[in-house]
């Protein structure tokens, strides 16, 4: 009996250690599908208003604080354009 508790333990420790590579790949393939990366809220401000991003990934390589700052506005009729956070947090 304690040869098959032992051998069960084993074998879900196994599995919880493969399912975390799993994960691992996932998170890291999913920062890079912008088409856009931006860092500031600045950067922001400027990829919305640049009409060649029509139709594109606006994605974040941080957290953003706009405490202080304007209000994002989209310039234009007719603009389609995606912000991708990331994860992070736009305040």
């Amino acid at each position: 009996m304690r040869r098959l508790k032992q051998a069960l333990s084993l074998l879900l420790s196994l599995i919880m250690v493969l399912g975390m590579f799993t994960v691992i790949p996932f998170t890291a393939s999913a920062e890079g599908t912008a088409d856009v990366t931006v860092g500031t809220w600045d950067d922001l401000q400027d990829a919305l208003d640049d009409n060649d991003n029509q139709g594109k990934t606006i994605g974040l390589s941080g957290p953003l604080d706009g405490s202080g700052e304007d209000t994002l506005t989209l310039n234009g009729s007719g603009k389609s354009m995606t912000i991708d956070l990331a994860g992070f947090e736009v305040d």
